[in-house]
């Protein structure tokens, strides 16, 4: 009861206090975009693809997609969980955002690799954020 409640320790730390400072901020904008990047991707697949003259493929964008985040969540929870005292969790948000940098340059090269290259790993940064 309450002799054990005493002695438990809290960790983290509170909202409010963590909103005044730069990291919660460079967290939350790196989380928005990457976020809003998947989100956006996801939702307007069908009509990137027709402006590259190839809306027939929307499905296949979005098992991609849908396959990669998955996947991701999956891979990336299990690694770097494995791998904490190796890999922080900073470096692991660093290295999915450099994933969403990728997948929107490949997007924006509107061929259909790029395009496919893209949704995939937007679709892994997606996914994996989401974890770390």
């Amino acid at each position: 009861g309450a002799a054990g409640s005493a002695g438990a320790v809290k960790e983290g730390i509170l909202l409010i206090p963590a909103t005044k400072g730069l990291d919660f901020w460079l967290l939350w904008f790196a989380q928005f975009a990457v976020f809003g990047m998947g989100v956006a991707t996801n939702q307007n697949l069908s009509l990137i693809l027709e402006s590259a003259g190839n809306k027939a493929a929307a499905g296949l964008g979005v098992a991609i997609f849908a396959l990669a985040s998955s996947v991701s969540r999956m891979v990336v929870g299990v690694l770097s969980d494995s791998y904490k005292e190796v890999i922080s969790r900073f470096n692991w948000l660093q290295l999915v955002s450099i994933w969403a940098v990728i997948g929107q340059a490949l997007l924006s090269t509107m061929s259909f690799i790029g395009i496919m290259a893209g949704v995939l790993f937007a679709g892994l940064a997606f996914g994996a954020f989401f974890t770390v």
